[in-house]
């Protein structure tokens, strides 16, 4: 930090000293270089942050950071309607996973946001299981519709 902090304080006083404060680059320099002095501060006198547990990916049995992205995009490929069943399933299964992002308690919340950290390996087997059948259902139902707009 502090090889960071003389280069653009460097900078800053070059800019100055060349625009000599008046024009809008030597104003533009003093003010980052205040800015920067204040933000290097605050981060240099931040509390310490508290120590993580082991992600999801490293407790044993967990899935990995390839299975939760493949999920995501599985559940956000599904219908709403669909993406609803999927988290009222989960919610039966590990309510803990659910975070409501309305204020409400996790049972009384409309929108949900899945924590893929807080299902176990069970769970989350069977979330993927969920979103692959409401993904086939859907293109079943949408091949039915095709075929009753477009008979043969």
């Amino acid at each position: 930090l502090a090889e960071l902090k003389r280069r653009v304080v460097r900078v800053c006083e070059n800019a100055l000293a060349y625009n000599q404060g008046r024009q809008a680059a030597g104003k533009c320099a003093k003010h980052l270089k205040e800015a920067f002095e204040l933000r290097l501060e605050s981060i240099q006198t931040a509390a310490e942050p508290p120590p993580r547990g082991a992600r999801a990916a490293e407790r044993e049995g967990g899935p990995t950071f390839a299975q939760k992205r493949e999920l995501l995009r599985e559940l956000h490929d599904l219908s709403p309607l669909d993406q609803s069943r999927v988290a009222r399933q989960l919610a039966k299964e590990s309510p803990r996973a659910l975070k409501p992002l309305d204020g409400r308690e996790a049972g009384s919340s409309k929108r949900v946001r899945v924590e893929l950290d807080e299902l176990d390996a069970e769970t989350f087997a069977r979330a993927r299981e969920l979103a692959e059948e409401r993904a086939r259902k859907a293109v079943e139902m949408d091949l039915q519709d095709e075929l009753e707009e477009y008979p043969q």
